[in-house]
């Protein structure tokens, strides 16, 4: 499938600030920093988790600090960001792919988190069933996203 125009622009755009992402994210870490209070209960040793919408990686980075020994995947839709997170953490596994196609066998992984990701996501249903394929039976999805005219200026 072919992406959309504004799925090229989301990916050209993420793609050319990912450099300098994390210098300017502070809504997103803040959202970030309520995500991991919220599953650090949940990261136990081997857990496999997927983190859509990866961007530069600093979940993967906190997610290691609280566990070392979970097996980490992080996916991102802009190619930048993926490429900084694989030079930034060798011991992760990076990849660039679609929210709503996501490249991974069914009922892999333990625990699915996101931040600020699906408001820029075009199919939700999709995007959230593909979640659902993905965990595990008892696998949990944790994710924080803008709601309605949430950044309404960056959609325009």
């Amino acid at each position: 499938m072919t992406p959309t125009i504004k799925k090229i622009k989301i990916i050209r755009n993420f793609s050319k600030s990912a450099q300098y992402y994390d210098e300017s994210s502070h809504l997103q870490k803040t959202l970030e920093d309520i995500l991991i209070d919220r599953i650090s209960d949940k990261i136990k040793d081997r857990s496999v988790i997927l983190d859509i919408g990866s961007g530069t990686g600093s979940l993967c980075e906190k997610i290691s600090k609280i566990n070392p020994l979970v097996i980490f995947y992080g996916l991102d839709i802009a190619f930048g960001m993926v490429e900084y997170s694989v030079k930034s953490f060798r011991n992760s596994n990076f990849i660039q792919a679609d929210a709503e196609k996501i490249p991974f066998r069914d009922n892999l992984f333990d625990l699915v988190v996101s931040n600020s990701v699906y408001q820029w996501v075009g199919d939700l249903e999709e995007a959230f069933f593909e979640v659902k394929r993905v965990l595990k039976d008892k696998g949990e999805f944790h994710f924080i996203f803008f709601g309605g005219k949430t950044l309404w200026e960056l959609k325009d």
